[in-house]
């Protein structure tokens, strides 16, 4: 048990070393919540969403997750306009569409007594394995087998986030193959 809990530890270092070496990943700025509103930022707004692969990226973005690629270590990170604490989910799903058949790989409640390492500025670290096993910081693993059928698996990591009393959400997508 102590050796995830470094691997962890070392998975999270990677990852935040490699988003801030390669300035995030892309990704929508979330802006637009289909609101028809503008992309000013106001009391939540997503300003950046990245995801880093262990393969690194395709030409067009896409995050390349590959367990057999840097031990299958990867993360997403995430910076906010917000002034009141607020609660995240991330998810994968098939398309960039969030819905009930998405699954969850992080949620915290964020700015609240630094129960969850997510504020205005947040990078949480995961390993894919073999298994089809997700593994992120601060949540259970969870087996993707029947998700992905067979990979690769094209789809999207969506992160959501709301006003804590969950009236107000706005969501970012990023683009990723699990391999």
């Amino acid at each position: 048990m102590e050796n995830m809990s470094t691997l962890k530890q070392l998975a999270l270092a990677a990852v935040i070393f490699g988003l801030t070496a390669c300035g995030g990943g892309g990704g929508s700025d979330g802006g637009d919540d289909g609101d028809g509103g503008t992309d000013t930022p106001t009391d939540l707004t997503i300003l950046e969403f990245g995801v880093a692969g262990s393969g690194g990226e395709e030409p067009d973005g896409t995050a390349i997750i590959d367990a057999n690629r840097q031990m299958g270590v990867f993360g997403f990170d995430w910076k906010m306009v917000t002034s009141d604490p607020y609660l995240a989910g991330v998810y994968v799903s098939e398309d960039d569409q969030l819905d009930t058949n998405d699954t969850a790989i992080f949620v915290g409640n964020c700015d609240w007594l630094g129960i969850y390492p997510c504020h205005k500025e947040s990078a949480i670290g995961c390993r894919f394995d073999t298994q089809n096993i997700i593994d992120c910081e601060y949540h259970d693993p969870v087996d993707m087998t029947m998700k992905f059928g067979a990979l690769p698996f094209r789809g999207h990591i969506i992160l959501r986030v709301c006003d804590a009393l969950a009236t107000e959400c706005r969501i970012a997508t990023h683009p990723v193959v699990f391999m």
